[in-house]
């Protein structure tokens, strides 16, 4: 009755009023259901902890998200310590190379320099200590022969000068002549065997020892360059094991880490497909 009596445009209002009405009401609906999924618990508690899932699952995300960002962050970081590694080996091997061959050339010339000593240590032990001891022999036989000639001639000068009347003066002059060069070469004679004597008791030993000691430092030297080639050989093969070592250790890490990012990739792409 009311709405027969009410004209059309009343009647529309209230058709609008009433739908209005129900608008509101439906979005207050629409509200509280959102909040009860939110967890909110407005209607009470027991409600609002079943539908927490999303929210742990976007954190489990990030959290493995961060985990493969991490890893990622590692492998780079043995990756490039491996690079390292890799460019130190190279470079030891070039530097040991390097050192053989200069280490090599040492060892070359002390071998050199040992057999040049003990070369001259047995010329002058078989040829020249005998030649120059026999080459001063005969220089002192020469200065006793020549002083022999000298008093030889002034005895003939004395018996010449004797049987013959000459000036004294002459004679005197003559003579003296004679015994000046007899007395000098007996004084030549006194100076040649000192020479001798010396060279064959001191000046001979001690070249001999002289050459004798080269040899003995030549040995040393070589030996020392031979010590010094083994140890620096050594030294470096070990230096170089232990860099390969440590690159094994990271590749090994580094195909461990591998092989876990494939796994853990399978398990990833079996749950999505559930």
């Amino acid at each position: 009755m009311l709405l027969g009596m009410t004209k059309p445009s009343d009647h529309r209002a209230v058709l609008s009023v009433t739908g209005a009405a129900r608008a509101r009401a439906w979005a207050w609906e629409s509200l509280l259901l959102g909040l009860l999924g939110a967890g909110v618990g407005v209607f009470g508690g027991g409600c609002a902890s079943a539908p927490a899932q999303p929210a742990e699952e976007v954190r489990s995300k990030e959290a493995g998200a961060q985990g493969d960002s991490d890893e990622a962050r590692e492998a780079a970081d043995r990756a490039r310590k491996a690079e390292v590694l890799q460019r130190k080996i190279d470079i030891a091997t070039f530097e040991f190379a390097g050192a053989a061959r200069d280490l090599g050339q040492a060892l070359a010339v002390a071998k050199a320099e040992l057999a040049l000593a003990e070369a001259a240590l047995a010329t002058f032990q078989q040829y020249e200590r005998m030649d120059r001891q026999a080459e001063s022999e005969l220089e002192l036989q020469g200065v006793r022969d020549r002083a022999q000639e000298a008093a030889e001639e002034l005895a003939q000068l004395e018996v010449m000068y004797r049987e013959q009347d000459l000036d004294d003066r002459t004679r005197e002059f003559v003579l003296s002549r004679g015994r000046r060069d007899a007395q000098r070469a007996q004084q030549r004679i006194q100076l040649a065997e000192r020479a001798h004597e010396r060279l064959v008791r001191e000046d001979l030993p001690r070249e001999e020892t002289k050459l004798r000691l080269e040899v003995d430092q030549a040995r040393a030297a070589l030996a020392a360059a031979e010590h010094a080639e083994a140890l620096d050989q050594r030294q470096r093969t070990l230096d170089l094991d232990e860099l390969r070592y440590e690159l094994e250790q990271v590749a090994e890490e580094l195909r461990a880490a591998e092989v876990a990012a494939q796994g853990k990739a399978g398990r990833s792409s079996g749950r999505g497909r559930r």
